[in-house]
């Protein structure tokens, strides 16, 4: 959490505080409650026999907290993040088929492209273009590598970003996209 952030919450607690309580003082009226429930009506289930002391009365009973079972073995890669907006309907496919094709993560691959234009083809920032802002000499570098045509002008279309990040994501993870990485 920022600084500014941190002031701003203690002083808001200094100001709220007191003067909540000073009104309440002031009026002179307690703070009011609210019944929940009525008739409540609390039951044991019957003891067995075995529970009762000689007497009759009920017996403590010593149990044994079961172990903590140890968890389920987990893959060495921690859980990818879920996207917070699906990919448009028409991009599913694509994301499904370059994932499957490169074994990249396809929840990670969504989540990317989410965070870098929320879907957007079109997006430009200088010289990042694309689904995936990708820069032209990245592009055409790892274009080149998977046998793609390494057109810059390529960024653009949906298709051929999506095949080029999963190319990518396979290969060097995550990181690769710091801005969005976890």
């Amino acid at each position: 959490m920022g600084e500014l952030a941190k002031y701003f919450l203690f002083g808001f607690f200094l100001t709220s505080i007191p003067a909540t309580t000073g009104a309440l003082i002031a009026n002179s009226q307690p703070p009011q409650t609210q019944v929940l429930a009525e008739n409540v009506e609390v039951t044991q289930p019957p003891l067995a026999s075995a529970e009762l002391s000689e007497d009759g009365s009920p017996s403590p009973k010593v149990s044994q907290t079961p172990e903590p079972s140890p968890p389920e073995a987990s893959p060495s890669q921690a859980p990818t993040p879920t996207p917070d907006v699906w990919p448009p309907a028409d991009l599913e496919p694509l994301f499904t088929r370059f994932a499957s094709e490169f074994s990249a993560d396809q929840n990670m691959l969504e989540y990317i492209a989410n965070c870098e234009s929320h879907y957007n083809p079109l997006a430009i920032n200088g010289d990042y273009v694309g689904m995936f802002q990708f820069g032209s000499l990245t592009w055409q570098k790892y274009r080149v590598q998977i046998g793609a045509n390494p057109d810059p002008t390529l960024r653009t279309s949906a298709e051929e970003s999506i095949k080029t990040a999963a190319y990518i994501l396979a290969r060097f993870g995550g990181g690769f996209w710091p801005r969005c990485s976890m």
